[in-house]
């Protein structure tokens, strides 16, 4: 007698779509995290869970997987992804050592030392209220859960002498996306970072600084849970001079080594940033 798969229901094989497809992708950022051995953790769960790879087991085996076993699977092989992830990077943390692109930063672009001269002809300006409406604009399209964004126009240099054209000073306060591992939290959170300082350091309006903090839910001692800061970093327009936005390699620049980090959360801290 042939035997045959026990049918999936249709709640269990939406659900197993879904968190199938979250554990591949928890997959992927661990690969590009540096951390190859995790990630076969987070497929071998994926794997468990979507219902065609399931269906192609049995086919192969003959093996119908119980759903306690399945489960049972799945929180074992969490809890090993997640201490490799952490062993791996501790290691990657003491032994890693940032490198920089010399062909991105450290050198300032022709277009913008032609704009600097005067040699390239300058956009017709704008006014304050239409600059302040386009920055919140472009805030607004770069990070997903806002909590408060703070313009100021500032009329004085780095030497606190008065000028006649103003810039912007920037901050942002948005909430990062929880994850498995504290490394994929504060590469998740370095990212929305890039993103919004690229997003208004390229809008051509001026810009003396922007700072960006991520928060996110904290437990005290005590039980009590409030959102709290967690990273806390600074731009300011003399870095974004030298930085090529436009460069198709400008991810590779390590950021950690560029911008100002006035403060990070000792469980951030721990772990390597995205570009360690």
């Amino acid at each position: 007698m042939q035997r045959t798969m026990k049918p999936i229901p249709k709640w269990a094989s939406i659900l197993g779509w879904v968190f199938g497809g979250f554990f591949a992708l928890g997959g992927m950022t661990e690969i590009s995290g540096g951390a190859p051995v995790s990630s076969i953790a987070f497929f071998t769960i994926s794997g468990l869970l979507i219902p065609p790879v399931r269906e192609k087991v049995y086919g192969l085996t003959g093996i119908d997987i119980p759903m306690w076993i399945r489960g049972f699977s799945i929180f074992v092989l969490l809890l090993i992804g997640a201490s490799i992830s952490k062993i791996d990077s501790e290691q990657t943390s003491s032994t890693a050592k940032p490198m920089i692109e010399e062909n991105v930063v450290d050198s300032i672009s022709e277009e913008t030392s032609a704009q600097k001269t005067g040699e390239e002809q300058q956009p017709d300006k704008i006014s304050q209220s239409e600059e302040e409406k386009k920055l919140r604009e472009i805030i607004g399209d770069s990070f997903v859960n806002i909590i408060s964004i703070d313009l100021e126009t500032v009329n004085y240099d780095e030497n606190s002498n008065l000028v006649e054209d103003h810039q912007w000073a920037v901050d942002i306060v948005f909430k990062g996306k929880d994850s498995f591992t504290h490394k994929m939290i504060r590469a998740g959170i370095e990212m929305d970072m890039i993103k919004g300082y690229k997003a208004i350091y390229t809008s051509g309006i001026p810009i003396r600084a922007v700072t960006i903090e991520a928060h996110m839910p904290l437990t005290d001692r005590f039980g009590n849970e409030e959102m709290g800061r967690v990273y806390g970093t600074r731009l300011r327009n003399e870095v974004d001079y030298k930085v090529r936005w436009e460069s198709r390699n400008f991810i590779s620049i390590n950021f950690t080594r560029l911008w100002e980090t006035y403060w990070l959360q000792p469980f951030l801290k721990a772990v390597p940033s995205f570009w360690d």
